[in-house]
């Protein structure tokens, strides 16, 4: 199996992390220098809309700020390639990133579906330039903006779902006419979470759109990770280690803010890998002895501290693949 590392551990509140120079480019290259140290020679990114306060940072974060720093993909490739990182693997988009941009520009809500598949080809082409083969698609807003939308109807929301697997089986279309393959991911504040995954799943070509489960996503949401990875092995175009302790008592997943918790015990949703209880070693033994060919991506999601995450990650990896 092929093993990434996802920059998705940067992408928190500049407060946590105590940094405030999350935007600046050479940050983000001191970041690419760190991982190639630790032993990792690919990434998985997250990506945004474009917009112009994040295009004129220094974070790959959307496609205009990669063109925008390194000149075109091909810049973007040969910076990482000379730092010691073969490639991109993999891609994120998310229908909350899309809404929250939709939000700020003044768009309307009914054209969330249309500007998201839009968000999706333009971050598809830039993956397929850098030749990356994985796009992770988390296909519906958060549950708590979704409750804001319509209330405790529910046929709007069964209507809403439908036409999130739409989208999402024609961005898996457009992704497969460029040589890349969508997976769902599995936000736990979002429509996929835990087994609610099944209904996208069951209703789209497998052909076409395959999985990317979450670790910490699927135990947060009161799914065991293992049993699902088992359940769902065939359909697995990736799966992204996560860690978390964190357990939801009191539906933080359909709040506004379900990653920052406002109320119940536990303040932090994520722990740096093996710092928390979910069993990865059971999912990798799980996709060794079944001899999973996809990509693991580490995620060290939201990381207080990224150069010590880089290094507690290259040690969890280590470990785990060393005894398994």
């Amino acid at each position: 199996m092929k093993v990434a590392l996802s920059y998705e551990m940067i992408n928190m509140n500049s407060s946590l992390s105590g940094n405030m120079n999350l935007t600046y480019k050479w940050y983000w290259e001191d970041i690419v220098d760190w991982t190639a140290a630790t032993g990792f020679d690919s990434i998985a990114l997250t990506m945004v809309p474009n917009q112009f306060n994040v295009g004129r940072g220094g974070a790959p974060r959307c496609t205009l700020a990669i063109n925008t720093k390194y000149g075109s993909a091909q810049g973007y490739l040969a910076f990482l390639n000379d730092r010691g990182i073969k490639d991109v693997c993999a891609m994120n988009v998310s229908a909350q990133a899309m809404l929250a941009d939709m939000f700020e520009s003044g768009k309307r809500f009914e054209d969330l579906f249309p500007e998201f598949y839009s968000y999706a080809a333009d971050v598809t082409d830039m993956l397929a330039a850098l030749g990356g083969k994985t796009l992770l698609v988390s296909p519906t807003p958060g549950i708590g903006a979704l409750k804001g939308r319509f209330g405790d109807d529910e046929a709007a929301l069964d209507k809403f779902t439908g036409e999130a697997v739409e989208c999402l089986g024609k961005i898996a279309e457009m992704a497969a006419s460029k040589g890349v393959k969508a997976c769902l991911a599995n936000d736990f504040w979002t429509l996929a979470r835990g087994e609610q995954a099944d209904r996208f799943l069951a209703e789209l070509d497998p052909a076409l759109v395959g999985y990317a489960p979450s670790t910490a996503m699927l135990r947060i949401a009161g799914a065991d990770p293992v049993k699902e990875l088992e359940r769902h092995f065939d359909r697995l175009g990736a799966v992204v280690f996560t860690d978390s302790d964190f357990v939801d008592t009191v539906d933080v997943y359909a709040s506004p803010a379900p990653e920052y918790p406002q109320f119940g015990p536990q303040q932090r949703v994520y722990k740096d890998l093996g710092y928390g209880s979910v069993d990865l070693a059971g999912a990798y033994a799980l996709l060794k002895s079944k001899g999973f060919d996809g990509t693991v991506i580490l995620e060290p999601r939201y990381t207080t501290n990224a150069p010590r995450a880089l290094l507690r990650t290259r040690t969890f990896w280590t470990k785990l693949t060393k005894e398994a």
